[in-house]
């Protein structure tokens, strides 16, 4: 693809030169990613961040926890400081911010050719993850993932019944409409039919919290076929620490268990015992309560349905799946009776 003016004016304040080639990635549901490779300096490779949040906080945020995580031995890819000044490390255009990065090192693999070598090398890597961010001061994190969201049903009902409105009125809908039907309609009535489990709160206040990745799964990762443990790749990079958040631990294990594999018994297994082996143990009561929590926020989750349908982010459409709502409480309790 060509780059636009705008975009060439931006990466000048850089001066990384001529640019031989530019495509968009195909993962990445916010902030808009180039990557980029130069025709100088042997084909050398960026890319080029465009924070969608026009607040300057979160780029100084992601860049200030990308330095710690450095700093405690961690692959993370820093930001390229702009030239001329005191290592600067974003840029403001437009009421726009950005930031450049050199490309990762390794490959990015797709869930659907994840092995049970990346499986366990990512379970792995999690522990001394968790083990770096652990010492970040809390009162320093501007973000603090809500453990008691407003989940209030009648809400959440009143929100799904304007999605309904809005995709029966949709002009020419296509088949993402449908599915986005089916899956608010049958969201709809899970929720009326279990509305009174809804009604028990756990904030998980007893449990510790501290910073974590806040997206860690197989699109933030890169692996190299050498470096790892017998038939296991090595973990290279990590990226996109713009959701970092504080939180209990056991949370990003949850939520790599379900956006990873789906709660697929075999891999989470895997994904679990090598978290275990490399670090904390994972309290398998804490991980039940983690879970219960992460699934109520799930189920009252529309962020999906606003971003493709109100924000018009149509980066998020695959997310629309066909099929009915599958509950992640249901899907959690099938998945742990595989644990004991």
């Amino acid at each position: 693809m060509t780059i636009s003016p705008d975009d060439r004016a931006v990466l000048d304040a850089w001066r990384i030169g001529p640019v031989a080639s530019a495509v968009t990635p195909p993962t990445g549901t916010m902030n808009r990613t180039l990557l980029l490779e130069t025709a100088d300096s042997g084909g050398a490779g960026y890319a080029l961040r465009a924070y969608r949040h026009a607040d300057r906080g979160r780029a100084i945020w992601e860049h200030t926890i990308i330095t710690h995580a450095r700093a405690q031995g961690l692959p993370a890819v820093a930001p390229l400081p702009l030239p001329g000044t005191n290592g600067e490390t974003i840029l403001e255009r437009g009421g726009r911010f950005f930031a450049l990065f050199p490309l990762a090192r390794g490959r990015q693999v797709h869930r659907d050719a994840l092995t049970p070598g990346h499986v366990t090398a990512a379970g792995r890597f999690l522990a001394p993850v968790h083990e770096a961010l652990a010492t970040f001061p809390l009162e320093r994190s501007p973000r603090r993932t809500r453990l008691s969201p407003d989940t209030d049903m009648a809400t959440t009902l009143a929100r799904i019944a304007r999605f309904v409105e809005m995709l029966r009125a949709w002009p020419a809908p296509g088949e993402t409409e449908r599915h986005a039907l089916e899956h608010l309609l049958t969201r709809r009535r899970w929720l009326e039919e279990n509305a009174e489990d809804d009604g028990t709160e756990d904030d998980l206040a007893d449990v510790p919290a501290q910073v974590i990745h806040g997206d860690y799964q197989e699109t933030n990762l890169f692996f190299d076929s050498a470096g790892g443990g017998p038939g296991e790749p090595a973990i290279t990079a990590i990226i996109d620490w713009d959701q970092a958040t504080v939180a209990p631990r056991l949370w990003e294990v949850v939520r790599a268990l379900h956006l990873m594999f789906d709660l697929r018994p075999e891999p989470c297994r895997a994904f679990l015992t090598a978290y275990n082996e490399a670090g904390p143990r994972a309290d398998p009561v804490e991980l039940d309560r983690v879970a219960r929590v992460y699934g109520r926020m799930r189920a009252h989750n529309l962020w999906v349905y606003e971003e493709a349908y109100v924000a018009g982010n149509d980066r998020v459409r695959p997310f629309i799946t066909p099929g009915a709502f599958i509950p992640f409480a249901e899907q959690w309790q099938r998945f742990s009776t595989t644990l004991e």
